[in-house]
C-alpha cells in the first residue's frame, strides 16, 4: 500500500528563493497493532520561513526525494540552494534534477 499525502498549509506564491531547508522525519505509528514507519518530508524557505509543501510516504528513497523536490520547485522561480541532512537518498535526486545542495545537520532545539 502506498501512502502519499501532499498538504499545503497556506497559499504560497511562486517566488525567487535563495535557500530552502529540506527536512525528512521518520515517525513510528501503529496499524492493526503492528508498528509501521511513515516518512514526513517538508520544505521551508529559510528567508521567509514559509512552509512550501510537505508530504508523507511509507518509503524513503531517491525516487521519493525526487518526487518531493519537483513539488517544491513548483513554488520557486529559480533553482535555489537546498540544505539537507546526510541521507544517502538525496544525492541521486539532486543530481538528476540539476540542483545544488549542501549538507547541514539540524541543530538541537532549533
Amino acid at each position: 500500500m502506498l501512502l502519499c499525502c501532499v498538504l499545503r498549509v497556506c497559499p504560497v506564491g511562486v517566488w525567487l528563493r535563495l535557500l530552502v531547508a529540506y527536512l525528512m522525519f521518520r515517525v513510528k505509528i501503529e496499524r492493526r497493532g503492528e508498528p509501521i514507519y511513515v516518512f514526513l518530508w517538508a520544505a521551508r524557505d529559510v528567508d521567509t520561513k514559509e512552509v512550501l509543501t510537505f508530504r508523507a510516504s511509507f518509503t524513503r528513497s531517491s525516487l521519493d526525494a525526487e518526487i518531493f523536490l519537483k513539488q517544491v520547485l513548483e513554488y520557486c522561480e529559480n533553482k535555489p540552494l537546498f540544505l539537507v541532512d546526510k541521507g544517502p537518498w538525496y544525492r541521486e535526486a539532486f543530481e538528476r534534477l540539476g540542483l545544488e545542495y549542501r549538507h547541514e545537520t539540524p541543530q538541537e532545539g532549533a
